[in-house]
Protein backbone atom coordinates (compact mmCIF):
# COMPACT_ATOMS: atom_id res chain seq x y z
CA UNK A 1 0.00 0.00 0.00
CA UNK A 2 2.93 2.35 0.55
CA UNK A 3 4.53 1.87 -2.87
CA UNK A 4 2.37 3.99 -5.18
CA UNK A 5 4.12 2.84 -8.35
CA UNK A 6 3.78 -0.84 -7.42
CA UNK A 7 0.06 -0.35 -6.73
CA UNK A 8 -0.45 1.35 -10.09
CA UNK A 9 1.41 -1.50 -11.81
CA UNK A 10 -0.69 -4.06 -9.91
CA UNK A 11 -3.96 -2.34 -10.90
CA UNK A 12 -2.82 -2.18 -14.54
CA UNK A 13 -1.93 -5.91 -14.50
CA UNK A 14 -5.28 -6.85 -12.93
CA UNK A 15 -7.13 -4.87 -15.59
CA UNK A 16 -5.00 -6.33 -18.39
CA UNK A 17 -5.51 -9.91 -17.16
CA UNK A 18 -9.06 -9.80 -15.77
CA UNK A 19 -10.74 -6.70 -17.13
CA UNK A 20 -11.73 -3.37 -15.60
CA UNK A 21 -11.74 -2.94 -11.83
CA UNK A 22 -15.37 -2.18 -10.98
CA UNK A 23 -14.89 -1.81 -7.23
CA UNK A 24 -11.97 -1.50 -4.87
CA UNK A 25 -12.04 -1.77 -1.07
CA UNK A 26 -9.07 0.01 0.48
CA UNK A 27 -8.80 -1.51 3.92
CA UNK A 28 -5.19 -1.77 5.04
CA UNK A 29 -4.66 -0.24 8.43
CA UNK A 30 -2.79 -0.38 11.69
CA UNK A 31 -3.16 0.83 15.26
CA UNK A 32 -0.32 1.91 17.53
CA UNK A 33 -1.36 2.97 21.04
CA UNK A 34 -0.74 6.66 21.65
CA UNK A 35 0.71 7.19 25.13
CA UNK A 36 1.25 10.86 26.03
CA UNK A 37 3.91 9.86 28.58
CA UNK A 38 5.99 8.01 26.00
CA UNK A 39 5.04 9.19 22.51
CA UNK A 40 6.01 6.68 19.83
CA UNK A 41 6.77 9.14 17.03
CA UNK A 42 7.81 6.34 14.65
CA UNK A 43 4.58 4.45 15.39
CA UNK A 44 2.57 7.61 14.79
CA UNK A 45 4.23 8.17 11.41
CA UNK A 46 3.80 4.51 10.39
CA UNK A 47 0.11 4.63 11.32
CA UNK A 48 -0.45 7.79 9.30
CA UNK A 49 1.56 6.41 6.37
CA UNK A 50 -0.37 3.15 6.09
CA UNK A 51 -3.82 4.41 7.07
CA UNK A 52 -3.74 7.63 5.01
CA UNK A 53 -0.98 7.38 2.38
CA UNK A 54 -1.93 3.76 1.67
CA UNK A 55 -5.51 4.82 0.92
CA UNK A 56 -4.55 7.67 -1.42
CA UNK A 57 -2.06 5.39 -3.18
CA UNK A 58 -4.87 2.90 -3.76
CA UNK A 59 -7.22 5.61 -5.01
CA UNK A 60 -4.54 6.90 -7.40
CA UNK A 61 -4.00 3.38 -8.74
CA UNK A 62 -7.63 2.75 -9.78
CA UNK A 63 -9.30 6.13 -10.24
CA UNK A 64 -7.93 7.14 -13.67
CA UNK A 65 -9.31 3.98 -15.30
CA UNK A 66 -12.66 4.35 -13.51
CA UNK A 67 -12.94 7.98 -14.63
CA UNK A 68 -12.08 7.05 -18.22
CA UNK A 69 -14.85 4.40 -18.20
CA UNK A 70 -17.20 6.70 -16.26
CA UNK A 71 -17.97 3.94 -13.79
CA UNK A 72 -16.51 2.46 -10.65
CA UNK A 73 -16.80 2.30 -6.90
CA UNK A 74 -14.11 3.20 -4.37
CA UNK A 75 -14.78 1.94 -0.83
CA UNK A 76 -12.51 3.12 1.98
CA UNK A 77 -12.20 1.70 5.50
CA UNK A 78 -12.48 4.52 8.00
CA UNK A 79 -13.59 4.30 11.60
CA UNK A 80 -16.17 5.98 13.79
CA UNK A 81 -13.18 7.00 15.92
CA UNK A 82 -12.26 9.46 13.18
CA UNK A 83 -15.23 11.55 14.36
CA UNK A 84 -14.04 12.30 17.91
CA UNK A 85 -10.87 12.31 19.96
CA UNK A 86 -10.36 9.29 22.20
CA UNK A 87 -7.67 8.77 24.88
CA UNK A 88 -4.84 6.54 23.65
CA UNK A 89 -6.09 6.88 20.10
CA UNK A 90 -4.17 9.93 18.87
CA UNK A 91 -2.50 8.37 15.85
CA UNK A 92 -5.28 5.98 14.78
CA UNK A 93 -8.06 8.52 15.31
CA UNK A 94 -6.15 11.24 13.46
CA UNK A 95 -5.52 8.91 10.53
CA UNK A 96 -9.18 7.93 10.31
CA UNK A 97 -10.29 11.59 10.55
CA UNK A 98 -8.04 12.27 7.55
CA UNK A 99 -9.54 9.34 5.64
CA UNK A 100 -13.11 10.50 6.39
CA UNK A 101 -12.21 13.98 5.12
CA UNK A 102 -10.60 12.48 2.02
CA UNK A 103 -13.74 10.43 1.29
CA UNK A 104 -15.92 13.53 1.67
CA UNK A 105 -13.70 15.45 -0.74
CA UNK A 106 -13.71 12.61 -3.27
CA UNK A 107 -17.49 12.26 -3.04
CA UNK A 108 -17.95 15.95 -3.83
CA UNK A 109 -15.38 16.02 -6.63
CA UNK A 110 -16.61 12.81 -8.29
CA UNK A 111 -20.22 13.97 -8.64
CA UNK A 112 -21.39 13.32 -12.19
CA UNK A 113 -18.39 11.16 -13.13
CA UNK A 114 -20.05 7.76 -12.69
CA UNK A 115 -17.62 6.87 -9.89
CA UNK A 116 -19.04 6.37 -6.39
CA UNK A 117 -17.31 6.60 -3.02
CA UNK A 118 -18.26 4.76 0.17
CA UNK A 119 -16.63 5.33 3.55
CA UNK A 120 -16.99 2.38 5.93
CA UNK A 121 -16.89 3.49 9.56
CA UNK A 122 -17.13 0.64 12.06
CA UNK A 123 -16.97 1.27 15.79
CA UNK A 124 -15.72 -1.39 18.18
CA UNK A 125 -14.96 -4.64 16.35
CA UNK A 126 -13.78 -7.74 18.24
CA UNK A 127 -10.10 -7.54 17.31
CA UNK A 128 -6.91 -7.28 19.40
CA UNK A 129 -7.36 -3.49 19.16
CA UNK A 130 -10.23 -3.71 21.67
CA UNK A 131 -8.63 -6.22 24.03
CA UNK A 132 -8.25 -3.58 26.78
CA UNK A 133 -11.99 -3.30 27.38
CA UNK A 134 -13.67 -5.26 30.17
CA UNK A 135 -15.33 -8.29 28.49
CA UNK A 136 -18.44 -7.81 30.67
CA UNK A 137 -18.89 -4.30 29.29
CA UNK A 138 -18.41 -5.03 25.60
CA UNK A 139 -22.00 -4.12 24.82
CA UNK A 140 -21.19 -2.40 21.56
CA UNK A 141 -18.39 -4.65 20.31
CA UNK A 142 -19.27 -6.49 17.11
CA UNK A 143 -17.86 -9.83 16.01
CA UNK A 144 -15.78 -9.58 12.84
CA UNK A 145 -18.15 -11.90 10.94
CA UNK A 146 -21.16 -9.71 11.75
CA UNK A 147 -19.20 -6.62 10.75
CA UNK A 148 -18.27 -8.21 7.40
CA UNK A 149 -21.90 -9.24 6.77
CA UNK A 150 -23.11 -5.67 7.41
CA UNK A 151 -20.58 -4.29 4.95
CA UNK A 152 -21.33 -6.89 2.27
CA UNK A 153 -25.07 -6.36 2.69
CA UNK A 154 -24.87 -2.58 2.20
CA UNK A 155 -21.95 -2.11 -0.19
CA UNK A 156 -23.80 -3.09 -3.41
CA UNK A 157 -26.19 -0.13 -2.86
CA UNK A 158 -23.21 2.25 -2.95
CA UNK A 159 -24.18 4.44 0.00
CA UNK A 160 -21.84 7.27 0.90
CA UNK A 161 -21.38 5.88 4.43
CA UNK A 162 -21.73 2.51 6.12
CA UNK A 163 -21.43 3.04 9.88
CA UNK A 164 -22.17 0.75 12.83
CA UNK A 165 -23.10 -0.08 15.51
CA UNK A 166 -25.77 2.62 15.71
CA UNK A 167 -25.19 3.30 19.42
CA UNK A 168 -21.51 4.16 18.92
CA UNK A 169 -22.20 5.99 15.64
CA UNK A 170 -24.87 8.16 17.27
CA UNK A 171 -22.73 8.89 20.30
CA UNK A 172 -19.55 9.85 18.44
CA UNK A 173 -21.31 11.91 15.77
CA UNK A 174 -23.24 13.74 18.49
CA UNK A 175 -20.18 14.57 20.60
CA UNK A 176 -18.38 15.72 17.44
CA UNK A 177 -20.90 18.55 17.11
CA UNK A 178 -21.14 19.50 20.78
CA UNK A 179 -19.23 22.28 22.53
CA UNK A 180 -16.00 20.75 23.85
CA UNK A 181 -16.90 21.77 27.41
CA UNK A 182 -19.70 19.18 27.14
CA UNK A 183 -18.19 16.60 24.80
CA UNK A 184 -14.95 15.95 26.70
CA UNK A 185 -16.67 14.92 29.97
CA UNK A 186 -19.19 12.87 27.99
CA UNK A 187 -16.43 10.95 26.17
CA UNK A 188 -14.66 10.29 29.50
CA UNK A 189 -17.93 8.99 30.98
CA UNK A 190 -18.55 6.73 27.96
CA UNK A 191 -15.04 5.26 28.16
CA UNK A 192 -15.43 4.61 31.88
CA UNK A 193 -18.79 2.90 31.27
CA UNK A 194 -17.07 0.65 28.69
CA UNK A 195 -14.62 -0.52 31.36
CA UNK A 196 -11.44 0.83 29.78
Amino acid sequence: MLDADALKACAAKVEADLGPIDMVLLGAGMYVPFDIRNIDVDGFHKTMALNVDGVINGVAAVLPSMLARRQGHVAIMGSLFGYAGWPGNGSYGASKAAVINLAESLKLELKGTGVDVTIINPGFVDTPLNAAYDPKKKLFVMKTERCARKILEKLPNRPYEIAFPPQVEGFLKTVRNMPRSLSFPLVRWFIKSMGA
